[in-house]
């Protein structure tokens, strides 16, 4: 039984509310054969990133799920086929594997964001979108045959039952469910459940010899998509948020009229690696930010007829000077929002140019509970741009030129030289803008391409900040709370030590990562706030990490330095 290094296989009860800086790979991988100082640090931002396009791929952009039936002609057909398989192919074989093969199969000739969801993926989903699910609020690893919790959720059932950061769980309700061979789900499905309900925990902590036993009410536990809303100076406001879910508008309203209590004139919303989510969501968003009667955008398919959506009077921030951040994970509802933004000059795009989803899914549920997500329309900016990129030449392209987009996008800060569509679009003032492979910003933030930032990379991409931090806060929990007592004491007071940074260095000696003195030194400040950041999450949950990191962004700082800039908003005369 394992119970004290922690590391990879990241399982959540629900979903996380630990951000995440890293992805699962363990190693970079180059996706060009040219060779140079900045491509090492590229091809870890591939890696980084490219996990963000999951929630794209099944994200639906419509909350109403419509019941579909099947004509008996098709149905016949394809029961026909499978039950002759199950009667006479040469091997035993799984029937319903093969029927979600043939599903998946079907829809993926039609276009990259068609889907299909088994009742189990779909149940996942709709916990994503509603913004919140059942159980005690707390993200699991599973580290060989070792259930481990490496975050406990802020003012959750966890947290006030007393579970913290790197105790093992040993048995749920009598049930072992470390030491034994069990699926990291079906662990999970004992930790879960109703809410009011009561799991009975036997639990290992890190410097003990005897299990305590912990009992948890479980209950509705919020997982918000607004991660952070700080005051950036006395007058800029700053909001993030991850992903487009039901609770998303009524969060970002709340955030809105605080920072404006606060003093907000201006603001800075965040749609870094926001991979999207509800349509309808990303629409009441857009109707706070723009005055009444502007054009949010328009939707239209075969099938479907055209679909208009303008905004109202009466929005909660309609004067103050905006400015947007995009990047090449930004897809689908916050390519909506930008385009919005963008097309009625109501502020400033910057970044990256954003994926290119332009298509609209429809839901539809089928007779076991799962799911059919088909695309029904495409979407247009108020513009008139649809800026899906191509995926005639199959998925497998339509994702390769994704990864070219970025090495193009990696070597220019010239619109001008990466368009797909040289067609212009105007927005209401007249400006030129593109379509046909995503949102064009306003203002480029180039990718990051000093060779000494690569050692801040790889300690990102081989999982040591996250590692080392949870290994460190389960040996050093009782003096760090003690010393700490509030999140503000150690937003304020708190600096990784030196013996802490030496576990972080030998840790990523473990794992390939060579140390480079020169990129520590010039990247030091960064790497210790990546250090804390994490510690942090771990300690008080919450918003924490994002608190820590925001102030250190450089592309946060250059949004700031761009909004300032800029005149102050005025509504412009209809043409």
């Amino acid at each position: 039984m394992f119970c004290s290094n922690m590391s990879d296989d990241l399982e959540n009860i629900g979903n996380s509310e630990v951000p995440s800086d890293v992805t699962p790979s363990e190693g970079s991988t180059q996706p060009d054969k040219r060779q140079g100082k900045g491509y090492a640090l590229l091809s870890v931002t591939l890696l980084v990133g490219i996990g963000l396009l999951g929630g794209l791929l099944i994200g639906s952009l419509h909350s109403k799920r419509n019941n579909v039936t099947i004509e008996p002609l098709y149905g016949e057909q394809v029961s026909q086929v499978l039950q002759t398989i199950e009667d006479h192919y040469v091997e035993n074989i799984d029937i319903d594997s093969l029927t979600t093969i043939m599903i998946q199969s079907t829809l993926a000739s039609l276009d990259p964001h068609s889907n299909y969801l088994t009742a189990k993926e779909a149940a996942k989903e709709d916990e994503q979108i509603r913004g919140n699910f059942e159980g005690i609020g707390a993200t699991l690893i599973k580290r060989n045959d070792t259930i481990v919790v490496v975050n406990v959720f802020e003012e959750s059932p966890a947290r006030k039952a007393g579970l913290r950061t790197g105790d093992c769980i040993l048995s749920v309700d009598g049930v072992a469910i470390t030491g034994v061979e069990m699926a990291m789900d079906e662990a999970v499905k004992h930790i879960r459940g109703p809410h009011h309900t009561q799991a009975f925990l036997t639990v290992l902590r890190h410097g003990e010899k005897k299990a305590r036993n912990i009992i948890v009410t479980r209950d509705v536990i919020d997982n918000p998509s607004l991660v952070l809303s700080a005051m950036m100076d006395n007058e800029v406001g700053y909001i993030r948020i991850n992903n487009f879910s039901s609770t998303t508008y009524k969060e970002f309203c709340k955030a809105v009229a605080s920072l404006k209590a606060s003093g907000m004139k201006d603001l800075i919303l965040d749609l870094r690696d926001n991979s999207g989510g509800l349509l309808h969501t990303a629409i009441q968003l857009i109707d706070e930010l723009l005055p009444g009667n502007e054009l949010i955008m328009y939707s239209e398919g075969a099938h479907q007829s055209r679909r208009v959506f303008h905004s109202k009077p009466g929005g909660l921030f309609v004067e103050g000077r905006l400015a947007v951040m995009i990047n090449e994970f930004s897809a689908s509802a916050s390519e909506v929002v930008s385009g919005a933004i963008q097309d009625n000059d109501r502020g400033i795009i910057v970044g990256r140019r954003s994926f290119g989803k332009g298509l609209v899914q429809q839901e539809y549920s089928l007779p076991d509970r799962s799911v059919l997500m088909l695309t029904v329309a495409h979407y247009f900016t108020p513009s008139g741009r649809c800026i899906q990129r191509s995926y005639k030449d199959g998925i497998d392209e339509y994702y390769a030129s994704f990864v070219g987009q970025i090495l193009t996008d990696y070597e220019t800060d010239s619109i001008h030289a990466i368009v797909n569509d040289s067609t212009p679009y105007y927005t209401q003032k007249g400006r030129v803008v593109y379509g046909g492979g995503g949102i064009f910003p306003d203002h480029v933030i180039r990718h990051r391409n000093d060779a000494s930032y690569n050692y801040c990379y790889m300690l990102q991409s081989r999982y040591v900040f996250s590692d080392v931090s949870t290994d460190y806060v389960t040996r050093h929990y009782d003096e760090l709370v003690k010393a700490y007592p509030t999140r503000d004491a150690f937003l304020k007071n708190y600096t990784p030590n030196q013996a802490y940074i030496d576990l972080m260095v030998a840790d990523a000696q473990r794992k390939g990562v060579a140390y480079d003195a020169a990129g520590m030194k010039a990247h030091r400040d960064e790497i210790l706030c990546h250090l804390k950041a994490h510690t942090g999450s771990l300690l008080y949950s919450g918003d924490t990490y994002y608190r820590i990191l925001y102030r250190t962004d450089n592309e946060i700082a250059d949004c700031l330095r761009l909004l300032k800039a800029q005149p102050r908003y005025r509504q412009s005369t209809k043409r």
